[in-house]
């Protein structure tokens, strides 16, 4: 009796800690039946979120509150696709988002309602990364209700149909924090190089990005330096870029 005793609780300890584990190592994960539903519905959220953007873009005749960005964004066109001469006193810096809408206006037109479309590539980083938070976080059902309450927030709706750099630079703050969690403590060398790759283009849509990354990279990096001093070295190396762009960035504040 006993030893039934004994070997039944060895089993529901090692029945618990494997459930432990699956928790911490993907919160009920997507089973591969499922999959093609999951990919095919968040296609399909998109794909209603876009279309509401375009057609709320597309009816605001109210007064432009982004003409300063979209003449920054204009002259960038002109630099880029019409070869006009570069002036570095009127480029206006950090480039990424203009960068993204001259690309638009070559295969469209450079006008105003083609500045605000090209924000919806910020807008899917955006819904994107949160999902991600989401689910590495709480599972998919978490990463699915956090991606849903970020798309219906009209502080969201708001801002990703104005031509601003705010929404863009909260989009790629918000993938870095994904890349950064998905770094694990940067244990993984891949995202860990992801995460700096994104951080210096988080910079250089907005420079406040380094004001809201600073304390989550100094939480995820501060125990591999106590650690392991191999870690901090490879740390250091993927940040390399990020502290050149940093740099680059005050150069021109």
């Amino acid at each position: 009796m006993k030893s039934f005793l004994k070997s039944k609780r060895m089993t529901d300890n090692k029945d618990s800690s494997n459930s432990t584990k699956h928790k911490v190592n993907g919160i009920f994960p997507i089973k591969k039946s499922r999959k093609f539903i999951v990919v095919f519905f968040i296609s399909l959220f998109f794909a209603l979120i876009i279309a509401r953007n375009l057609y709320f873009i597309h009816q605001d005749m109210g007064p432009k509150d982004s003409d300063n960005q979209f003449h920054h964004s204009h002259y960038y066109y002109k630099v880029l696709f019409l070869k006009k001469s570069y002036d570095p006193e009127i480029v206006r810096y950090p480039p990424l988002v203009f960068v993204t809408s001259s690309l638009f206006y070559h295969f469209f037109s450079p006008t105003d309602e083609v500045s605000r479309v090209s924000i919806t590539i910020y807008l899917i980083i955006f819904l994107l990364a949160m999902f991600g938070i989401g689910y590495e976080l709480g599972g998919i059902y978490s990463g699915l209700s956090v991606m849903l309450l970020s798309a219906s927030s009209p502080h969201i709706l708001s801002f990703s149909i104005k031509y601003l750099l705010d929404f863009p630079s909260n989009a790629m703050i918000a993938a870095s924090i994904y890349l950064l969690i998905k770094s694990d403590f940067f244990r993984n060398k891949k995202y860990s190089i992801c995460f700096g790759i994104c951080f210096a283009m988080a910079m250089l849509t907005k420079q406040n990005a380094l004001f809201y990354l600073t304390f989550p990279l100094l939480w995820f990096l501060f125990p591999n330096i106590i650690k392991s001093l191999t870690t901090a070295k490879y740390t250091a190396i993927f940040m390399i870029p990020v502290v050149v762009m940093v740099s680059g960035t005050f150069l021109y504040i």
